[in-house]
């Protein structure tokens, strides 16, 4: 017996599903306290875990494949996480951890000042032994014939589940429920179940079918059961490739290359052939490759009639329907052997790459004479119409005509007669879809045509630089380096200050320890579930929730009339919405009960009636109606119309920054404790405890020290749990103070989502003077925000915007102002960046703009205008210790900027369909909170008499590495003791009071000077009893010891404050920032001008982060920035419909980056000898300044651009608003064939 090990989506694989499998969780492989499995040590001890969130589903799919393949290869190990997302690290600590499987060796450039670590050493970590390994469970292998032959039944009060396991017990089935569900892998019935409310009473699964797991090589193809999984298709399509002819299995080839883009590998191993098919999705990325090939049904009705369908153009009949008949069921499938002649490639195109539907997909198909004329073709498309379709009249139009470039031209011409798509079909993107039907067809015909010449070079009908267009995007392995300083010389081992040490919660975090909030323990806790306005706004006529109380299990419904304090908090948000609801998602009221699930199905129940009123969703629709929040704020300096006066050019435009959600892994969760007295315990997954403790205070008419707020650790924050933590907590706390009793409560992805908010979209408008060699004279900039129905963070948002606009150019004469208009949306809120992200994209705009009219190197221009040390700003700060021109020169240095400059202008001379763009970028950040009271923080240092440490400080933990770093200042000059003597437990509003926000980049300056006052309280304390008993030579625990029966405090507080910072709008004077970072970041990129596709080469990025207090954390906060602005300007597309409706509510919709996209070769360098005397230890913050770095990406992409317009005869430079996703890329390039496609 073989046993086989396959990675899967827990939340997808049905409980039933599992009978006789052996199942292993990540707590089933090893453990702190047995040890660690080398899968979950090599993780970590890479630096690849940071929140920890996604870190067990990383370690199970390198689980699996090493249970499988116990030495992988780097392909194998390449497509094993194509299934897996992180939100934090950007992937390559996460790749440089498993890499070591396979034992790859890659070449490193050294510095001379610097020292680099970048894979772990085998001498550091547990080998990997596959004889240890657990084995398979006795029991289960003794008896798995019987347990996998055994028909099941599982019933519940309102399922039933079926598993035959012969197919004429299937048909019985199928006649006693006409009506029922088969299902396979639950990927298609899990989320129409649960996230589209499907109810199916009857499932029967058809796993266990012998009839339907058939592999069966014919004279025709293979034939394959309709339960073999794709996973058993690839491997059994692969095995065929390598023992036939090349020319017999191009459509097995075909069906290899779309299946390594379909989905993830934990849905390849349990999706079904059959299910894909009959499912009938009109973006199915097989069946356009089934129809195209022709592939041959087995179907079986319940009367056991048999008969056979050849998938055709008659046989998907409407959307989601087929030929097959109700009371038949698909056993097999037949996929056919290629001909000599005959020429079969497979087509897709998505937003990613990895594990995403596709926009557009295809199978193309053509049979040749010897001659090159077409003896047949077949041509399917899924993503044009309702339904697969089948370019029927292009079919007939090349009959009998030679594969040239008139066959080319007239082809075209048929395919947009055969897919006319209307400008109103679902989905948009019209003229970009029908362009890609000409530009897959296109490169069909080059393939097709590189093969009937098998000598290219001088061959007059092919190109050659056409020839590039032919081979795919390459994605590998991601490589770089990681380059810091080395600790001093001499510094003492037991201080970790500057030292590279592992996260402290990473171990715990990849053997699923570490506890989040919704991993407490349930005890009595009853649970609630929101009731979400389905209107944008709307006046409530009447709420309902008799049919919800009615149910079984419903405790109580909580609305308004319960609140016991104030209804509204913050800047004007009701807890529960009273009279007028104001976006979609808004909260009405919520429902109690026993379980989530009784919870959650009871809100679906509660009748809530509207009168619709008008809303304002976008920015465009509140500047025409004049929706404004007060106030407006303006920054400028000098005298615009002088410098406009001075400068030779004048140059207008506009830029639209797309919303962010902050996709979070780990979605908003809370849990309330009523005490006595009206005391109150929360768990919150949020950034700021004490803003909950005083919102929950209003609203429950209680002081702020009856409650107490507890966050531990979160999966992510970003800015998105800092204000939009309230609005989850506090219906709870009402429903909690009411019913006396605990409740929790976790949000579902599309609730968290459609609830929450996002990172503030931006429309740009600016008008930028110049000289003739590039001087930047003068600018004006108008930033419109999208507040959504609040102003929550939006000021503070709008102003760091406005201090962020110049990036990092000294103008004279500039004038920059900020509008937040006020939408029917829910409230946009703090991101990483804050604004300044958004701000300095404008600003790259326009430089580039600038450069381009003028024909100048960007880079060259950037420089000319760049601040230097003692610039004023304008809003007039000085700039002290800049180190912009030395990270610039750095970065040159590092990426080889004028080499490769070089070679991307030879490569785009050489290839019309594929380009290459290369662009460097600087960032300029500030350090502080805007808003003055926030810069402030304490902390809580306990020595107890054994000699451990407890630190305690206002800060939250939520993968940043925060907590690790103050265990590292309490180590470091002060305390001098290891790290293993100190912990930190959580962050708590009864320990440390009056917390600020954890956020803008501020925590370690607040916190570790906090940290490292108290410790020093008690190292001046414990010097001071040294030296008055000349005791001596004492070992720490024996200090600690006799200190304790000497009566020293052995406990002290600290307390920061950022001095000497304030900015006033009203007269414009001030020093808003404590002090400022800088980075240059250098990337590469290639696109493929007929798709819109591209992938990022290479990336080099130098950064200033002062004096490391972590050089491995601030790496990987770098990187994990990086990757996630590379999101922001590259892939995440936000999209609500005009009346509000948020489309995007999941992973399956909302795509951030995978492995995939994040650079080939990613190179970080923490700047050298960079000093910072106004922060703890000379350090810098860096969260969220290398986040606009990714803007590299977007410039290199603009030029890739550049080039191809170049080439069709256009003005090369073209602004890209951002997303800037394929579907903008490929409408930039223009040519031919978007022309064609065009309406």
């Amino acid at each position: 017996m073989v046993v086989r090990h396959y990675s899967v989506n827990a939340c997808l694989a049905p409980l039933c599903s599992m009978h006789g499998l052996a199942v292993i969780t990540v707590e089933g492989i090893g453990n702190m306290q047995a040890g660690l499995h080398p899968a979950q040590e090599r993780l970590a001890s890479a630096h690849g875990s940071q929140c920890g969130f996604c870190t067990p589903g990383f370690v199970m799919s390198m689980y699996t494949l090493l249970r499988n393949h116990p030495s992988p290869s780097a392909q194998q190990l390449e497509s094993a996480f194509d299934g897996n997302l992180c939100r934090c690290t950007g992937y390559r600590p996460i790749i440089d951890g498993y890499r070591s499987f396979i034992k790859v060796i890659i070449s490193i450039r050294f510095s001379q000042f610097c020292f680099q670590e970048t894979k772990i050493s085998q001498e550091k970590v547990t080998l990997y032994d596959p004889t240890q390994e657990p084995i398979f469970p006795p029991d289960l292998k003794i008896n798995q014939r019987h347990l996998q032959s055994q028909p099941l039944k599982f019933m519940s009060d309102c399922i039933t589940w079926y598993r035959p396991t012969s197919l004429k017990e299937l048909l019985r089935l199928k006649q006693q429920h006409p009506d029922c569900r088969m299902v396979i892998g639950n990927t298609e019935i899990g989320i129409e179940t649960k996230f589209k409310k499907q109810y199916y009473p009857v499932l029967v699964a058809v796993t266990n079918v012998a009839e339907l797991l058939v592999v069966e090589y014919t004279e025709e193809g293979i034939r394959f059961g309709s339960s073999v999984t794709l996973s058993t298709l690839d491997n059994t399509l692969k095995e065929a490739v390598r023992k036939m002819s090349e020319s017999k299995t191009r459509i097995f080839s075909a069906f290899i290359e779309m299946l390594q883009w379909f989905a993830g590998h934990q849905i390849r191993n349990v999706a079904a052939l059959g299910g894909n098919i009959m499912t009938a999705s009109p973006i199915s990325d097989l069946n356009p490759l089934l129809l195209a090939c022709g592939a041959v049904l087995q179907v079986v009705g319940i009367d056991g009639t048999v008969r056979k369908i050849v998938m055709d153009s008659k046989f998907f009949v409407g959307y989601r329907q087929t030929v097959v008949q109700k009371s038949e069921i698909l056993v097999s499938v037949l996929i056919p052997f290629s001909q000599e002649n005959e020429y079969f490639l497979a087509f897709k195109q998505a937003n990613r790459k990895e594990d995403d539907i596709s926009i557009v997909n295809a199978g193309l198909r053509v049979l040749l004479e010897k001659d090159t004329s077409v003896t047949d073709a077949s041509f399917a498309f899924g993503g044009m119409a309702p339904v697969t379709v089948m370019a029927t009249k292009t079919r007939e139009g090349i009959i009998g005509r030679k594969w040239n470039e008139e066959l080319l031209s007239n082809a075209c011409q048929l395919l947009m007669e055969d897919l006319p798509l209307d400008p109103s079909a679902q989905g948009g993107l019209v003229a970009f879809r029908r362009s890609l039907t000409l530009s897959f067809f296109f490169k069909f015909y080059l393939s097709v045509l590189k093969s009937l010449h098998k000598q290219v070079r001088g061959n007059e009908n092919l190109d050659s630089h056409y020839l590039s267009s032919l081979q795919p995007l390459e994605r590998s392995l991601p490589r770089g380096s990681q380059v810091y300083e080395a600790v001093q010389e001499g510094q003492s081992p037991d201080d970790a200050l500057h030292r590279p040490l592992v996260h402290q919660s990473a171990y715990k975090q990849a053997s699923g320890e570490a506890v989040y909030l919704d991993d407490i323990p349930v005890s009595e806790d009853l649970f609630a579930a929101f009731v979400f306005s389905k209107k944008a706004h709307a006046c409530l006529v009447s709420v309902d929730a008799t049919p919800a109380l009615g149910i079984p299990g419903v405790v109580d419904f909580v609305s308004h009339k319960d609140v016991p304090g104030s209804n509204v908090w913050g800047v004007g948000e009701e807890i529960f919405a009273s009279s007028e609801v104001v976006h979609q998602g808004q909260v009405i009221g919520v429902v109690v009960a026993e379980t989530q699930v009784i919870a959650q199905c009871a809100a679906t129940a509660v009748k809530v009636e509207y009168e619709a009123l008008d809303s304002t969703i976008t920015i465009k629709e509140a500047i025409k109606k004049g929706s404004f929040f007060p106030p407006k704020h303006e920054i400028k300096r000098g005298d615009l119309a002088a410098g406009f006066t001075a400068s030779d050019h004048v140059l207008e435009g506009k830029v639209h920054i797309e919303a962010q959600e902050h996709f979070y892994l780990e979605c908003h969760s809370v849990l309330v404790k009523p005490g006595e007295d009206d005391e109150l315990e929360v768990i919150a997954t949020t950034q700021w405890p004490t803003g909950v403790q005083e919102c929950l205070a209003l609203a429950l008419g209680v002081l702020q020290h009856k409650i107490v707020v507890r966050t531990k650790r979160l999966g992510g924050g970003f800015g998105g749990k800092e204000s939009r933590s309230i609005p989850v907590t506090l219906p709870v706390a009402v429903a909690a103070k009411k019913l006396k009793r605990s409740i929790r409560c976790t949000l579902d992805r599309d609730e968290d989502m459609m609830m929450t908010g996002t990172r503030h979209p931006v429309l740009g408008r600016y008008k930028v003077g110049f000289t003739s060699n590039g001087k930047i004279l003068a600018l004006e900039v108008d930033m419109y925000l999208n507040a959504g129905v609040s102003t929550d963070k939006t000021i503070g948002v709008m102003d760091r915007a406005l201090f962020y606009s110049d990036n990092c150019y000294n103008i004279a004469n500039i004038r920059t102002t900020g509008h937040m208009c006020r939408t029917n949306l829910p409230s946009s809120t703090g991101f990483r960046g804050f604004g300044g992200p958004q701000a300095m994209i404008i600003a790259e705009t326009w430089m580039s703009h600038v450069a381009n009219s003028l024909k100048k190197p960007p880079h060259e221009v950037r420089v000319m205008n760049f601040y230097q040390e003692g610039s004023f700003t304008h809003f007039n700060q000085v700039l002290e210790q800049v180190t912009l021109q030395q990270c610039w020169k750095d970065c040159l240095n590092m990426s080889q900027f004028s080499e490769r400059r070089k070679e991307v202008t030879l490569y785009n001379s050489e290839n019309r369909w594929r380009k290459r763009g290369l662009a460097i970028i600087p960032t300029k950040f500030g350090f502080s909170f805007t808003k003055l009271d926030m810069n402030q923080g304490g902390a809580l240092v306990h020595i107890y008499v054994d000699g451990s440490v407890l630190v305690a400080h206002g800060g939250v933990e939520m993968g940043q590495g925060l907590h690790t770093k103050m265990i590292q200042v309490v180590t470091s000059r002060v305390l001098q003791i290891p790290t293993t003597k100190i912990t930190i437990l959580e962050t708590a509003t009864n320990t440390v009071p009056n917390t600020t926000a954890t956020a803008a980049s501020m925590s370690s300056d607040i916190y570790g000077e906090a940290v490292r006052e108290a410790c020093q309280t008690l190292r001046t304390r414990l010097d001071s009893f040294i030296h008055s008993t000349g005791r001596t030579g004492m070992s720490w625990e024996e200090l600690i010891r006799a200190a304790y029966e000497s009566r020293i405090n052995l406990s002290a507080s600290g307390f920061c404050i950022i001095p000497d910072i304030g900015y006033d709008f009203s007269t414009g004077e001030g020093k808003p920032f404590s002090y400022f970072a800088y980075g240059v970041a250098c990337s590469e990129v290639e696109i493929d001008c007929l798709t819109g596709d591209h992938v990022v080469l290479r990336t080099d990025i130098v950064m200033d982060v002062g004096k490391s207090l972590n050089p491995a954390i601030d790496v990987g906060q770098i990187e994990g920035a990086f990757v996630q602005g590379y999101g922001l300007v590259m892939l995440e597309q936000y999209k609500v419909q005009p009346d509000g409706t948020l489309l995007t509510r999941g992973p399956g919709t909302y795509k951030i980056p995978s492995l995939g996209n994040i650079p080939k070769v990613f190179n970080v360098c923490l700047l050298q000898n960079s000093r910072n005397p106004r922060a703890v230890f000379s350090s810098k913050g860096i969260g969220e300044p290398p986040l606009f770095l990714a803007t590299s990406v977007l410039q290199a992409v603009q030029d890739a651009v550049a080039s191809a317009r170049q080439d069709a005869g256009l003005e090369p430079f073209i602004i890209l608003d951002t997303p800037a996703t394929p579907d903008i890329i490929r409408m930039a390039c223009q040519d031919q064939f978007t022309k064609e496609a065009s309406w």
